[in-house]
């Protein structure tokens, strides 16, 4: 019996210890009451695009220009409703392989508007199969005035078709409230 209340006490003092280190404070989570899907499907609100081969959306002479490896503020206040929280955020992640052996790879990240913290990546493909890959994602990402913002990374060492080529296709499928 002594074993047993022991066993007891201390698996509840290791609980106790592992909710006093939980990292996941409750005033960091939004909390919402509503959540709005298109009752059309497919019904894809483009946040964000790019295509290297293209030059789509990394060329500054085509267009809307993500640089990578720096932050971008995404604004989508004209897409959503103004009292929205946050958007779920859906998409693929494309690396077309180039000519040349190499390990190519891509990362994303999301954070919310003015927010400083410099997040590890939320979204990754790899590709080194001599073929192409395909990735899915979909993440929450919360919005401040319609506003949110985005990183992407990728191994870059040339131009396609020698080197690997990258594209991005994010839409939304969701908003809260």
């Amino acid at each position: 019996m002594k074993l047993f209340f022991l066993f007891v006490f201390s698996f509840s003092l290791l609980q106790a210890e592992q909710v006093e280190k939980n990292p996941y404070n409750a005033n960091d989570w939004i909390d919402l009451k509503k959540i709005h899907v298109s009752r059309h499907s497919p019904s894809q609100e483009q946040v964000i695009f790019l295509n290297t081969y293209t030059g789509v959306g990394v060329d500054p002479e085509k267009g809307d220009y993500l640089d990578s490896g720096v932050w971008h503020v995404i604004d989508i206040s004209e897409q959503i409703p103004k009292k929205a929280k946050a958007i779920n955020i859906g998409g693929i992640m494309i690396i077309t392989r180039g000519l040349n052996e190499e390990t190519a790879n891509m990362t994303i990240n999301f954070r919310n508007f003015e927010e400083e913290k410099e997040y590890i990546y939320q979204g990754q493909v790899i590709e080194n199969l001599h073929s192409g890959q395909r990735s899915p994602i979909s993440i929450w990402v919360p919005v401040t005035d319609g506003k949110f913002e985005f990183k992407w990374d990728r191994r870059y060492d040339g131009e396609y078709p020698q080197w690997a080529s990258y594209c991005l296709n994010l839409w939304i499928n969701a908003w809260g409230e």
